[in-house]
């Protein structure tokens, strides 16, 4: 088995279904946050549906990075686990019609990312909640993909746990990583 440090910091079982099920992919998602799994963590756990219940949404474990607005790096490459990832949650949001088993299927990750950031006219780059992100911290595409050119890079320290993460799930599911599927 692949050696990986897992951090626990576990929802509450109402944040989740606690149904065993046969895995057979894992699903990798960014945040569209900052830096911190632990907020992401914790936002799943404060949300919820109209009438007040808790609205299930969340992945199995979160990877923490480096702050891109010159913060910290306390967090860059922490894996973090919500939930035994024999469970599941909806991470999807897909409207087919195999939804409910795509997400009790899979395995899911999110890696702490804002995703698309927007260019200013005097070359600051400015995530979805109006922060800046620091130039090294910025891809350029070269081309627009989901409507941005520009997008917070992954650190190489989360890479590098995403990696051992996608390892240690495919071994312990007996899941094939030699392909990918679009879903």
């Amino acid at each position: 088995m692949v050696d990986i440090e897992i951090r626990d910091y576990l929802l509450q079982t109402e944040e989740y279904y606690k149904e065993d099920s046969k895995k057979n992919a894992i699903v990798i998602h960014h945040t569209a946050g900052g830096s911190n799994p632990i907020w992401t963590i914790d936002g799943w756990e404060r949300d919820q549906t109209q009438s007040g219940g808790a609205l299930k949404v969340a992945t199995a474990f979160v990877i923490g990075r480096a702050s891109s607005s010159g913060g910290t790096a306390e967090y860059d490459g922490k894996i973090y686990r919500a939930f035994d990832e024999r469970y599941f949650a909806h991470h999807l949001g897909t409207k087919l019609a195999n939804n409910w088993g795509l997400n009790k299927n899979s395995v899911a990750i999110e890696v702490c990312n804002y995703g698309g950031l927007r260019k200013t006219r005097d070359g600051k780059f400015i995530n979805y909640v109006n922060r800046e992100v620091r130039p090294e911290h910025v891809i350029d595409l070269g081309f627009e993909w989901r409507g941005f050119r520009f997008y917070e890079n992954y650190t190489d320290v989360q890479l590098e746990a995403l990696g051992l993460l996608i390892r240690w799930i495919a071994e312990k599911f007996d899941i094939s990583v030699s392909k990918s599927n679009k879903i």
